[in-house]
C-alpha cells in the first residue's frame, strides 16, 4: 500500500498528451492574438489588432471560469509591473507632479530613431504594460493548465508562425518594392519592417523567435519533417534579421543563436566538443562575419546605436540618465522618461521602484526554470527568458505584446511541473528517518514536499 502511495506522489502534474479536451473559443482567441502580436505595423481603430484580441480572449476566459469550464491560477507577481506603475501614476496625479494624459494613439517612432519612446499618455503606457505582462501570462498559463505541454507548444508555434509571416512579407517587399503600409522615418530601400511598424520592432521579434524555435522543437518528438521545418524556420529568421538591419537584433540574435547551439550540443551528448567547436566557430566567425556585417548598420555603430549619424539617440540616453538622477526613487513620471534601452527608460520613468517591479517579474520567470523540472529543457527555458532581457539593452521595447510571450510560455510550463528536490527536502527526510520513521515514510515525505499537488484539468 505504501508503494502505491509513493508511486502516485511521483506522478507529474502535467497530464498525458492524449488526455486533453478539444480547443475552445478561449484557445482560438489566445492563439490568434499571439499569432498577430509581432505585426505591430497593422492598426485597427488606431491600435494593433493583438490588443483587441487579447482583451477579447481575456473576456472569454473570465466567462469560462465563471461557468466552471476553466481553472486559472492567479500569480500576484505577474501584476507587479502594472500595479506599481499605476501606483506611481496615482502619486503623480494627486501630487500634481505631472498631468494625466489619456489617449488611444500609440506613438511609434518619434523622429529620433529610438522606437517605443513615443507612447503618448501614461494611461496607454500602463494599459499596454498590463496587457504585455499580466494578461498575456494569465492567458498562456490557462492554456498550459488545460492542455499541458500541448498548450505551450501551440502558443510558441503561433508566435513563431506570426514572425515567419512577417519575414515573408519583408522578403516580398524587398523583392517587389511594394509597401504594405506607410512607415515613419524609415528608408525601406535600406531596411525592411515586415509587418511591424519599425525595423527595430521587426528585429526584436526575430531575435526572440530564435530561442522560441528551440523551445518549441524540444516539445516535439524528433522526426525528419520537423527537423526540416526547424532548419527552414531558422534560415528565414536569420535572413529576416539582415533584412531588418537592426544593430541590436543582429548582435543579440547572434548571441542567442550561439547559446541555443551550445545547449543543443550538450543535450545531444556532444558536450565534449563544445570547446573545440567554439574555438573553430570563433575562428570562422572572425573570417566570415566581418564581410557579412560590413553590409549592415552594425558595422557603422555600436550596440546602443550611438554613432556619428545618429547623435539624437545618444542625447536621449543622456536625458534618461539626467531624469533618473533627478528623482532616483520614482523617476520623472510614467511615460515621460527617455532612453534607448529598457533599463534606462524604466529608471527614468518610474525610478528604482518601477525597475524593481519589472526585475521581480522577469526574475520569478527565470527562477521557475531553475527550481522546476519543465518539459522544456532548463537551459532552453533560461535562454528564452534571457532573450527579453538581452534585447532590452540595445532597444527600449518594454511593453510590446510579443515581448513576453516566450517568457510566459516557458514559465507557465515550468510552474505547472514538479519541483526539483532540494537540500531542504533531503534534510527534512533524513531527520524523519532519525526519529524512527521507516524508509518508505522518509521517501514519501521527501517527494511529497518536493512536488506540488497535481492540478486537476477540467473538461467541457
Amino acid at each position: 500500500m505504501m508503494r502505491e502511495r509513493t508511486s502516485m506522489s511521483l506522478r507529474p502534474s502535467l497530464r498525458p498528451l492524449r488526455a486533453h479536451p478539444l480547443p475552445d473559443l478561449v484557445t482560438a482567441a489566445t492563439l490568434l492574438s499571439v499569432f498577430v502580436a509581432p505585426w505591430t505595423g497593422i492598426k485597427v481603430l488606431g491600435l494593433p489588432p493583438s490588443d483587441l484580441l487579447f482583451v477579447g480572449a481575456l473576456g472569454l476566459l473570465v466567462l469560462y471560469v465563471v461557468r466552471g469550464r476553466r481553472k486559472v491560477p492567479i500569480r500576484p507577481w505577474t501584476f507587479a509591473p502594472a500595479v506599481v506603475g499605476f501606483l506611481i501614476l496615482g502619486y503623480d496625479f494627486f501630487t500634481n507632479r505631472s498631468a494625466l494624459v489619456i489617449t488611444l494613439t500609440s506613438g511609434g517612432d518619434d523622429g529620433t530613431g529610438a522606437i517605443f519612446a513615443g507612447q503618448t499618455g501614461a494611461v496607454l503606457f500602463l494599459a499596454r504594460t498590463f496587457l504585455a505582462t499580466t494578461v498575456i501570462f494569465i492567458l498562456i498559463e490557462a492554456e498550459v493548465v488545460r492542455y499541458s505541454t500541448v498548450g505551450a507548444r501551440r502558443v510558441i508555434g503561433a508566435f513563431v508562425a506570426g514572425v515567419l509571416v512577417s519575414v515573408l512579407a519583408a522578403i516580398y517587399t524587398d523583392r517587389t518594392g511594394h509597401e504594405f503600409f506607410a512607415t515613419v522615418n524609415v528608408d525601406l530601400e535600406v531596411r525592411s519592417v515586415g509587418l511591424a511598424f519599425h525595423p527595430n520592432s521587426f528585429g526584436q521579434s526575430l531575435a526572440i523567435a530564435l530561442p522560441a524555435i528551440a523551445c518549441g522543437a524540444a516539445l516535439w518528438r524528433p522526426s525528419w519533417v520537423r527537423t526540416v521545418a526547424v532548419a527552414t524556420s531558422y534560415a528565414l529568421v536569420i535572413y529576416g534579421l539582415f533584412l531588418a538591419d537592426s544593430r541590436g537584433a543582429i548582435a543579440v540574435g547572434g548571441l542567442l543563436m550561439a547559446l541555443c547551439l551550445g545547449v543543443f550540443l550538450v543535450r545531444w551528448g556532444r558536450g565534449r566538443w563544445l570547446i573545440p567547436l567554439g574555438i573553430l566557430t570563433a575562428i570562422g566567425a572572425a573570417v566570415v562575419v566581418p564581410g557579412i556585417v560590413s553590409e549592415t548598420r552594425l558595422a557603422r555603430g555600436g550596440l546602443l546605436g550611438i554613432t556619428d549619424d545618429d547623435q539624437l539617440r545618444g542625447e536621449l540616453l543622456a536625458d534618461g540618465a539626467r531624469q533618473f538622477f533627478s528623482n532616483p526613487f520614482l523617476g520623472v513620471g510614467i511615460g515621460k522618461g527617455s532612453g534607448v534601452m529598457v533599463p534606462m527608460l524604466i529608471l527614468a520613468s518610474g525610478g528604482v521602484v518601477l525597475f524593481l517591479a519589472f526585475t521581480y517579474f522577469v526574475g520569478r520567470a527565470l527562477y521557475a526554470q531553475v527550481v522546476h523540472q519543465s518539459p522544456v529543457p532548463r537551459a532552453f527555458g533560461v535562454v528564452g527568458v534571457l532573450a527579453v532581457v538581452l534585447m532590452g539593452l540595445p532597444n527600449n521595447s518594454v511593453n510590446e505584446r510579443f515581448d513576453y510571450v516566450l517568457l510566459a510560455a516557458v514559465a507557465a510550463l515550468a510552474l505547472n511541473s514538479p519541483r526539483l528536490p532540494g537540500k531542504r527536502t533531503q534534510a527534512t527526510s533524513s531527520s524523519r528517518r532519525r526519529v524512527g520513521q521507516g524508509d518508505f515514510g522518509g521517501i514519501e515525505g521527501s517527494m511529497s514536499e518536493a512536488l506540488p499537488r497535481p492540478f486537476e484539468g477540467t473538461t467541457p
